[in-house]
């Protein structure tokens, strides 16, 4: 099950605003003094705002084996889907790095179609993005070292190593160290985000 909070303006309501977090990090880190944070602006604007949580926090803390797919086919298209069922205005999504482009592949997959998108540092790595050479073996030197880590763990310890609230699966972060390695952005499957 997924967990959220639920944060309503004092007035009139303009729509309703997904906010989703990064990796190694839950609903939290959207709202960071606790009302005063970046989706507080969104709530002072008059919009309902949905601080949601991917699978394996929270609430559910329990699913620890998922896959990047999980967050595009299932969690992001439930967040906007709870979002519509409040019925007044329109629903967009604020996504946070992971909770950007986990959202920009669910639309592109027609799996979520939210009225408003505002993505923040929400980019993937792909080699041919990257001009610079060296970056490009940095990059792929560190999503192998987290892949890694994460395989040889069983998820990758991010409390542990004191960079993150929240430990990421072994599938998860094989999945997101894939673009480096095949030059593809693509599910399991074969889809192609």
């Amino acid at each position: 099950m997924l967990g959220g909070d639920h944060l309503v303006p004092e007035g009139p309501v303009v729509g309703t605003m997904v906010a989703l977090h990064a990796m190694m990090a839950d609903r939290r880190s959207m709202d960071r003094p606790a009302r005063q944070g970046f989706v507080e602006a969104f709530v002072q604007a008059g919009w309902r705002v949905l601080l949601a949580d991917f699978r394996g926090r929270g609430s559910d803390t329990a699913a620890r084996a998922w896959r990047y797919e999980d967050l595009v086919r299932h969690d992001v298209p439930a967040w906007v889907r709870a979002a519509r069922s409040f019925g007044d205005g329109p629903v967009g999504v604020v996504g946070h790095s992971l909770g950007g482009h986990v959202t920009a592949a669910a639309i592109a997959e027609g799996a979520s179609r939210p009225d408003l998108l505002l993505l923040v540092a929400a980019n993937t790595w792909m080699p041919s993005l990257e001009p610079s050479w060296r970056r490009r073996q940095l990059k792929r030197l560190s999503v192998g070292a987290f892949a890694g880590a994460a395989t040889l763990v069983g998820r990758f310890p991010a409390r542990r190593l004191r960079i993150g609230p929240v430990d990421e699966s072994a599938g998860y972060a094989r999945d997101l160290a894939r673009p480096m390695w095949t030059g593809r952005w693509r599910a399991h499957d074969g889809t192609d985000w």
